[in-house]
């Protein structure tokens, strides 16, 4: 009784120069099936072929130089990574702008709030003033005699007033 074929007889064969024993003994009857036996010779044939028509390569002009350029990156070192503050670039120098942006706009509102809130007051203090008896109206539309209710009358003007009011 023959020994059964390992599995890998192909494997054997794949090879570029097979064990040629091993191939005799794969050939005996009885080893390999037919369309094993042909698929063994298509296998062997194909060696050959590849066999007499292959050339080792040849090395290109500048393989040295290329593999040492190669060795010289590969053996360079390389940076450190940088900090996370400064992976981030520009981003904190606009975040500090934008607060401070935000700080100056809140200052710049709040100085406008309280000049609103003050000429309010004037405004109503104005009401008031319309409201004096003895007080013209008209008269709080002309400027001269708006800037000077703020100033202490003088007696020559006293006089005057009570002299006109008769």
């Amino acid at each position: 009784m023959t020994p059964e074929p390992s599995d890998d007889w192909a494997d054997l064969v794949a090879g570029p120069r097979p064990d040629s024993e091993e191939v005799g003994r794969l050939r005996q009857a009885g080893r390999l099936t037919e369309p094993e036996l042909r698929r063994l010779d298509a296998e062997l044939t194909l060696n050959r072929l590849l066999d007499g028509h292959r050339r080792p390569p040849e090395p290109s002009s500048n393989f040295t130089s290329r593999v040492l350029a190669e060795i010289a990156r590969e053996s360079r070192p390389t940076a450190a990574p940088l900090p996370w503050w400064q992976r981030l670039g520009w981003m904190p120098r606009a975040a500090a702008f934008a607060a401070l942006a935000l700080v100056a706009t809140l200052v710049w509102s709040q100085v406008v709030a309280r000049q609103q809130s003050r000429l309010a007051g004037r405004a109503s203090e104005l009401g008031l003033a319309a409201n004096v008896p003895g007080l013209d109206a008209g008269s709080l539309v002309d400027f001269e005699v708006i800037r000077h209710m703020g100033s202490v009358p003088k007696a020559e003007d006293d006089a005057l007033i009570l002299a006109l009011a008769q």
